[in-house]
């Protein structure tokens, strides 16, 4: 890899690299299954000590799986029903199925159908660019084209033409651009040289992390061209969030629902997926034990909010580091109340954002909106996103080692594991 040329702030570099020399020194514990063990900002308040002590029951393991089931069923009926849903969402409609075979411990057949409905999502998005002509592709469709690219070299044979199609006019999209800051819409030059201090817009963070994946992701696949400024971008954006104030413990009230918490909280779920590949890799405490701290100390917080998609994916990010439902009581109770969710939804995962929206939500509507592009109300995003989280809260998974010419080795290269 040739030497970054990203420019960090010396506050944002020095704090990485002094995290990193400490090693598991002073590192909050991992899982914790007795809350008299835990730390004290990490225990539920008093409004919540209903909650269920008892340990995760065989039951309980068994209608999890049937939910991640019914919530990848759902969502491959919606995308087989209404393609302007894929359309709409994009990427997400591959994302959206394909992260349950993520770190895999699902039975097989699961993990076939996910990918099968990942193609064909794919195919969709593919399918206006394959007859035309690959070298006269505009900088400004990079941004659509990458991730396309990123997954056909994933999902489909090498000898796939509708690979190399979309592959070839991917490049030439990025070489029309002609440098890395011209193909992405965020000034991370800007972000990056001014610190975590810096009044950097929360929306443009998020780009900031999106695209430590995406770049990652192309560098380790040698068919897919980047601009040589991205060597270095991932190492740089982590440690602008090495540095990042994710804030502080914030005990649960009502005026909290007015404050930037549940953005600062989703982003540092986005974060936590640079070193793991969107949750295919492991992540540990050492690897910024700050962001680690913020998740466990506003945990119950965020139960209390009650942003079902937010809260889910802190479940989901909790697993990510080991913890589950058996040895973690902070992810058995958030298991629970996923679980929950889904019961109140009588088993369609759906419903809970369209109830939301129609409180008199009846089965005839439901199953319109299912078949028929529906109400300009209906955002297509949150219309997926609760089946897709609470999928990912559910699961199992087995992160897979980071290996030399893969995602997480290429992360692994330059944050090694404590």
């Amino acid at each position: 890899m040739k030497p970054s040329t990203f420019k960090t702030s010396a506050a944002a570099a020095a704090w990485m690299f002094s995290s990193l020399a400490a090693g598991a020194q002073d590192l909050p514990p991992a899982c914790v299954n007795d809350p008299a063990k835990m730390p004290v900002a990490w225990q539920p308040p008093a409004l919540l000590e209903n909650l269920d002590p008892a340990p995760w029951s065989a039951d309980e393991d068994s209608e999890a799986k049937k939910a991640v089931e019914a919530a990848l069923d759902q969502l491959i009926g919606l995308f087989r029903s209404r393609p302007d849903v894929i359309q709409d969402i994009w990427d997400d409609s591959i994302e959206s199925v394909i992260q349950v075979t993520y770190a895999t411990a699902n039975h097989p057949a699961i993990d076939a159908k996910a990918e099968q409905a990942a193609r064909e999502n794919l195919g969709t998005l593919m399918e206006p660019y394959l007859d035309l002509p690959p070298e006269e592709a505009a900088c400004i469709e990079f941004r659509e084209l990458l991730p396309l690219a990123i997954f056909a070299n994933r999902l489909l044979p090498g000898d796939d033409k509708n690979r190399e199609t979309i592959t070839e006019r991917t490049n030439a999209a990025v070489a029309d651009c002609g440098t890395l800051e011209t193909a992405i819409p965020v000034d991370y030059q800007g972000i990056l040289q001014t610190g975590a201090s810096g009044p950097a817009d929360i929306e443009d963070l998020f780009d900031l992390a999106l695209w430590s994946i995406w770049l990652t992701e192309a560098s380790v696949n040698d068919a897919i061209e980047v601009p040589d400024e991205a060597d270095g971008f991932a190492e740089a954006a982590w440690a602008y969030f090495s540095s990042y104030d994710f804030g502080p413990a914030r005990p649960f009230t009502p005026a909290l629902r007015n404050t930037d918490f549940l953005k600062t909280a989703d982003l540092a779920v986005h974060v936590t997926q640079i070193p793991t590949g969107v949750r295919r890799y492991p992540i540990d405490i050492a690897d910024n034990p700050s962001l680690y701290r913020f998740l466990r100390e506003n945990f119950y917080t965020l139960m209390q909010m009650n942003d079902f998609d937010t809260f889910a994916s802190v479940v989901d990010t909790l697993r990510q580091y080991g913890c589950g439902p058996k040895n973690d009581r902070q992810v058995r109770d958030g298991v629970r109340y996923v679980l929950a969710v889904y019961r109140r939804t009588r088993g369609d995962w759906l419903r809970y954002y369209l109830y939301k929206l129609f409180p008199d939500l009846t089965e005839s509507d439901l199953a319109r909106i299912k078949l028929n592009k529906a109400e300009p109300t209906i955002n297509s995003y949150e219309l997926i996103h609760t089946a897709w989280v609470g999928m990912l809260a559910l699961r199992d998974r087995h992160p897979a080692e980071p290996e030399a010419g893969t995602y997480g080795g290429a992360i692994r290269a330059w944050l090694p594991r404590q």
